[in-house]
């Protein structure tokens, strides 16, 4: 049976540097949990804490399937770890390298064996198992490391960056696969990763990590729909932000003046009349069209910045006349809009996000690094 996993109090300290502070997670039977986070936040300090590299510090206790393994060698935990830089012996080839975890188990050779043609199937990577590491390009290397913990028996796999190295094609390729191989397997798996778009792919939940600090958990659903703070909701999607107060709430709305003299409203009415708020709005949030003559709240008015085509996406950098610059993202299915045009932006009320404003500020709050 996949394994529980639970982190309570963990916290670790470089001298005066904080890689994890207080860490509260748990991580169900046969989870696919993705730590996601900017580069420091404390993802890789979280797996090698599991794998039992590192120790917590003094407090802090790591369990596995109820049993704390705060004093179990890593060796003795039973855990696959997959790191970014990739481990593999250098003196055996591919095939070798696969089949080694399962033969020191006492598979037979030729079960390893087929295993292991199976698996360089799926990684892409026939006709390479003669090889050595020597001889394969960084995405290979990484493919390899991947099967071979894998193909290792463990129930609790921890992955660190596991796709970073690998071209765009196959790492898409891999993540729906990745997945569908753990739950095959009925396996643990903490994957850590800053590439947002996997996360969202893979998980079953998203713990969201900043600085050390678990910030927000959930499904990937419920994080995009409802972030808790300024950071989640900017790092999750392109977002606009723009600070104001509430100025009045009715019962199923409430009307905002914002800093720069626009109004907008919301459907959202759990703060109160004269609060301090951040609105937030996503870019694909966001209608765009030919400058029309109206002064209504939620409808901005601006010029074309810049007009981009990505993958079958316009976006748009649009100017309000308040000078403030908001990013619209639609399908490409309208008409094109050309730098220079003069354009009204519209998002509904119900589209909006409505945060207390930062003690720190709106521009320390949107920091993501």
């Amino acid at each position: 049976m996949s394994p529980k996993v639970e982190l309570m109090h963990v916290t670790k300290k470089y001298e005066s540097l904080v890689a994890l502070n207080d860490l509260n997670l748990t991580i169900n039977n046969g989870e696919y949990l993705i730590l996601l986070g900017p580069t420091g936040s404390g993802k890789t300090t979280t797996l090698k804490l599991i794998a039992g590299l590192i120790q917590p510090d003094k407090g802090g206790e790591i369990s596995i399937d109820n049993l704390s393994v705060n004093n179990i060698t890593t060796e003795n935990r039973n855990i696959g770890f997959v790191f970014a830089r990739y481990a593999l012996f250098p003196h055996l080839d591919v095939v070798d390298n696969l089949i080694y975890s399962p033969r020191v188990k006492g598979e037979s050779l030729d079960e390893s064996k087929k295993s292991a043609r199976e698996m360089l199937e799926l990684m892409v990577l026939i006709g390479r198992g003669g090889a050595l590491p020597k001889e394969l390009s960084g995405g290979m290397k990484q493919r390899v490391a991947l099967a071979r913990t894998l193909m290792s028996g463990a129930k609790l796999l921890l992955l660190d960056e596991p796709l970073g190295a690998l071209d765009a094609r196959i790492r898409m390729a891999l993540r729906k696969e990745l997945r569908k191989i753990v739950k095959d397997l009925k396996i643990t798996a903490i994957h850590a990763t800053n590439d947002i778009t996997e996360a969202f792919l893979i998980a079953d939940r998203i713990a969201i990590l900043r600085e050390g600090t678990l910030i927000q958990i959930g499904t990937p659903a419920e994080v995009y729909e409802n972030p808790q703070s300024i950071f989640v909701a900017n790092f999750l999607s392109d977002t606009n932000f723009f600070a104001g107060k509430i100025k009045k709430v009715e019962k199923n709305s409430a009307l905002m003046e914002l800093d720069n003299g626009l109004r907008a409203e919301t459907n959202k009415t759990s703060k109160a009349e004269n609060s301090r708020i951040v609105l937030g709005i996503r870019a694909e949030d966001i209608q765009i069209y030919q400058k029309i003559n109206m002064d209504k709240p939620n409808h901005f008015h601006g010029e074309i910045e810049s007009s981009k085509f990505i993958s079958g996406t316009n976006r748009y950098e649009v100017n309000l006349e308040k000078k403030e610059r908001v990013i619209v993202k639609e399908k490409a299915t309208r008409e094109w809009f050309k730098e220079g045009d003069r354009v009204t932006i519209y998002f509904h009320p119900r589209e909006t996000l409505i945060f207390d404003y930062p003690e720190e500020g709106l521009g320390k709050a949107l920091e993501l690094e």
